[in-house]
C-alpha cells in the first residue's frame, strides 16, 4: 500500500509520498510455489521533471515495471526525457485534467453525500 498526500495551500500545492516498495518472488518448492515478498524504504515515489518546475509526479500502485529486470518509474526518468516525450505526457495529463473538471459537479455531489467529520477553523 502506498501513501500519497497533496495539500492545497494558501501559496500552491505540497505533494508527500512515503518510500516504501514491496517486490515480491516467486519460489517453486516441488509442487508448491511460494510467494517471497521483500520491503525497502528507500523507494522514490515523488518524481521532477527537468524543466518543468510546475509538474510533479507521485506514484503508487506496481512497485516495479517488469519481470525479467524490474525497474521502478523513477528509473525510466532520464530516458523519457532525453526522449522528448515529456510534451506528450504533459499533453495527456492537461486533457484527463480538463475531463475530470467537467464532471466535477457530479464528484461534488458524490463528496456532498459522504459524512465529513473535518474541524472547522
Amino acid at each position: 500500500m502506498s501513501l500519497g498526500i497533496t495539500f492545497k495551500g494558501p501559496e500552491g500545492i505540497v505533494l508527500s509520498a512515503d518510500s516504501r516498495v514491496t517486490l515480491t518472488a516467486e519460489m517453486q518448492r516441488g509442487q508448491e510455489k511460494m510467494l517471497l515478498p521483500s520491503t525497502f524504504d528507500n523507494a522514490t515515489k515523488l518524481l521532477h521533471i527537468t524543466g518543468h518546475n510546475y509538474v510533479g509526479v507521485v506514484t503508487y500502485g506496481v512497485g516495479a515495471i517488469g519481470q525479467q529486470e524490474p525497474r521502478t518509474a523513477h528509473s525510466f526518468l532520464p530516458e523519457f526525457e532525453d526522449a522528448n516525450l515529456m510534451a506528450v505526457f504533459l499533453r495527456w495529463i492537461f486533457h484527463r485534467a480538463r475531463n475530470l473538471e467537467n464532471r466535477m459537479p457530479e464528484n461534488l455531489e458524490l463528496l456532498g453525500e459522504a459524512n465529513w467529520n473535518m474541524p472547522q477553523d
